[in-house]
């Protein structure tokens, strides 16, 4: 499946499959990801969250395997939820470090139907003064729980001092009943748990 990436602001570096632009234009419809600010539960401090623990209030109806909807899962590594200081988040007041004690992912899937084109849109920026790395990619499930298709793994370089918007779009194959959304940390940490890695905030997923 080919997935449709759209640009409107300034042209980024190119990595993998398939390259990532800054945007600014928005799209109609409705976020279908909960927590999708990174405001729940209300740390007042760094927290950690180890593979498995969930980030957010859980709904149900999700598949026998986790992520369920409304809260996303540590799926890899650990990641550290953090408060606005010193770097403010891009929307409320907290943000998503993907780098705990080491590269971290998270995920979360949502109901779909098929043969609708959708959009995964995320802020990120770099946690020091380098260029940091995330991957994000759309996981497309029958209702059986089967893998029917992915729409690739697309990484954007996040840079330090601003907030930059990263947008995908993809078509729901034939059979799809759910979609996965996750977002890696492809930077490797400078020092053991430190964390200081790529930062995410206001992350959407839509029907366009």
């Amino acid at each position: 499946m080919k997935a449709r990436i759209v640009a409107a602001v300034a042209l980024l570096t190119a990595l993998g499959a398939g390259g990532w632009l800054a945007v600014a234009s928005e799209a109609a419809g409705p976020n279908r990801l909960g927590t999708a600010g990174f405001e729940s539960p209300a740390v007042t401090s760094a927290a950690r969250f180890g593979a498995s623990p969930t980030i957010g209030m859980c709904g149900g109806g999700a598949l026998a395997e986790q992520p369920q909807p409304g809260c996303w899962r540590t799926t890899k590594g650990s990641v550290d939820l953090v408060p606005a200081g010193a770097i403010p988040a891009h929307s409320g007041s907290r943000y998503l470090d993907l780098n705990g004690r080491a590269k971290g992912q998270v995920a979360q899937q949502v109901t779909a139907s098929p043969g609708v084109a959708h959009e995964l849109t995320y802020f990120a920026r770099s946690s020091r003064n380098q260029a940091m790395e995330v991957i994000a990619s759309i996981y497309w499930y029958d209702s059986t729980g089967q893998i029917i298709a992915t729409s690739g793994f697309f990484k954007a370089t996040a840079t330090f001092g601003a907030w930059t918007k990263f947008r995908v779009e993809s078509t729901s194959p034939a059979g799809t009943a759910w979609a996965r959304i996750y977002l890696t940390s492809d930077t490797q940490p400078a020092f053991p748990n430190t964390g200081a890695g790529p930062l995410v905030d206001t992350v959407v997923f839509r029907t366009v």
